[in-house]
């Protein structure tokens, strides 16, 4: 659950001091209540204008945006510490959370900063289906020959987007949210270019 990852990260950092981006937030009832006492300020994007009131009823000191976080992520001038990444799985033109990187990393700050997010090994168990987009969406973005993709398999991913983007993955961890999905935990730093 949520609590234990945000639990493992304030062993990490002093979480009052980051400040966090929740770019698939609904109307925040998934995880982000649960987190967001926690943190010094707190961002959410939300594609969906229906979700907006709500949003703003149950975080009314978060900054809220109605934007399409695919491309926010791109234009955005603001940095963050942590993001924490839910994305809906129902989506079948932006699968699970790849189209946001490699552009995730121009919002981080220099570091140590931290990316949660949901991962799915076996997307059949998730819904007891998946869709041929999201079998072949996981197998470009993760390199594997097949939909089901190993935890140690996305990590490996995951540590090479973050090398090609200037950072390095300093510790990880991984913690069940249910019987199909998993939050994994980086945490990442900036790495320093020789002059």
């Amino acid at each position: 659950m949520i609590r234990k990852v945000m639990k493992l990260l304030s062993e990490r950092t002093d979480l009052g001091k980051l400040d966090a981006l929740d770019p698939f937030a609904r109307e925040g009832d998934w995880h982000t209540r649960y987190w967001s006492s926690l943190v010094r300020s707190l961002t959410l994007w939300e594609i969906l204008p229906q979700h907006e009131k709500a949003l703003r009823r149950n975080f009314p000191e978060a900054v809220v945006k109605i934007t399409d976080s695919y491309q926010e992520v791109k234009r955005t001038d603001q940095r963050f510490d942590l993001i924490v990444l839910d994305n809906d799985m129902t989506r079948t033109d932006h699968i699970e959370h790849f189209d946001l990187f490699p552009e995730i990393y121009r919002t981080l700050n220099r570091g140590p900063v931290y990316i949660v997010r949901n991962v799915i090994e076996n997307p059949s168990l998730h819904r007891g289906w998946a869709a041929e987009e999201v079998k072949e969406a996981r197998k470009r973005f993760y390199g594997h020959g097949s939909e089901v993709v190993p935890i140690p398999v996305m990590a490996r991913t995951y540590a090479r987007l973050a090398e090609e983007n200037g950072f390095q993955i300093t510790w990880s961890c991984i913690a069940p949210r249910n019987e199909a999905i998993c939050y994994y935990a980086e945490e990442l730093v900036r790495i320093a270019r020789p002059c």
